[in-house]
C-alpha cells in the first residue's frame, strides 16, 4: 500500500529577514487608504513595491511604512 504524502499547513510566503508580501489591498486595509491611492504612490515612485509579472504587485509592510516616513515634514 502507497503511503500518503505529509499534510503540511499552509502558510503565507514570508522571506527570511526580509518581511511578508502584502497586495495592494491588504496594504491599503493596513494603512487605512484607498487601493486607488496604493496605485497612485507606487505609479509615481512613492511606495516601493516588488514586480512579479504583469498584473503581480506585492509589498512589504515596513518597507512602504519606512518610505512615507521619509517623506513625513518635520516642524522647525
Amino acid at each position: 500500500m502507497a503511503k500518503e504524502p505529509e499534510k503540511r499547513p499552509r502558510t503565507k510566503f514570508i522571506r527570511q529577514g526580509n518581511g511578508e508580501l502584502i497586495d495592494a489591498p491588504t496594504l491599503a486595509r493596513s494603512l487605512d487608504e484607498s487601493v486607488f491611492t496604493i496605485r497612485k504612490w507606487r505609479r509615481a515612485g512613492i511606495i516601493p513595491y516588488i514586480d512579479f509579472c504583469y498584473r503581480t504587485k506585492r509589498y512589504r509592510l515596513k518597507d512602504v511604512l519606512a518610505a512615507l516616513e521619509k517623506r513625513t515634514l518635520k516642524a522647525k
